[in-house]
């Protein structure tokens, strides 16, 4: 009979800091209530569409894009202070030099 062997030691503190990420992640959640129209609801329902799920997926997927909004606006903002626009010619400059240099 073959011995099972035991697991890498780092999988299971992975996998536990994992399980520990979730349990934080689901209890630090909130709820919120939306009110929409009975017949739309019951369309929903019909349709077998799991409003929470959807919802949630939509609020976490717009979270998101708000984020990288807020995050692309920052960068631009740090280029357009920290970084000065090439002088003139500098382009046919620096493809030349690469030009030269291959060879």
């Amino acid at each position: 009979m073959r011995q099972q062997k035991a697991p890498h030691f780092g999988l299971l503190v992975n996998k536990m800091f994992i399980l520990r990420l979730h349990n934080i992640l689901e209890s630090m959640s909130e709820v919120v209530s939306v009110r929409i129209k009975k017949e739309t609801k019951e369309a929903l329902e019909r349709s077998g569409i799991d409003i929470s799920l959807v919802t949630r997926n939509y609020l976490e997927r717009l979270a998101w894009k708000s984020r990288r909004i807020k995050n692309v606006k920052e960068l631009h903002r740090l280029i357009e202070k920290n970084v000065k626009p090439s002088g003139k010619g500098f382009s046919v400059e620096s493809i030349r030099e690469d030009r030269d240099s291959a060879h």
